[in-house]
């Protein structure tokens, strides 16, 4: 994927991703690349709200613990935890379930010229 990513010299370009793509290494790649996306998230992976915005959404912190590389044979090292500032949209369409995306655009919309959706 990195080498996908790595050929796209335009940093205006969002990629979507529905939800059985999500994965907290992917996310970094991303970060890493500059690259602009967007993630639906299944229910059940966990964001810390860090700050709340006037849009809805909210800031928040995406965290996951890896095997410490400096662990050898015999020698268990705690493990590290990484974590990536994420941007979460949670929205609901009339008869279905409310979800969120996920995205690491931070720029808030101020909504005034925007009807909600119903």
């Amino acid at each position: 994927m990195l080498q996908i990513l790595n050929k796209f010299e335009d940093k205006k370009l969002l990629f979507l991703f529905d939800a059985g793509f999500y994965a907290f290494e992917l996310i970094e790649l991303f970060e890493d690349t500059q690259q602009r996306f967007i993630i639906k998230l299944s229910k059940s992976l966990k964001v810390k709200c860090v700050k709340k915005l006037s849009d809805g959404s909210y800031i928040g912190v995406i965290k996951k613990k890896f095997k410490n590389p400096d662990s050898v044979l015999g020698k268990r090292l705690p493990q590290i935890e990484k974590e990536v500032k994420v941007r979460v949209i949670p929205y609901q369409l009339k008869g279905f379930r409310a979800a969120r995306l996920i995205t690491n655009i931070f720029d808030e919309y101020s909504g005034r010229n925007c009807q909600a959706l119903s």
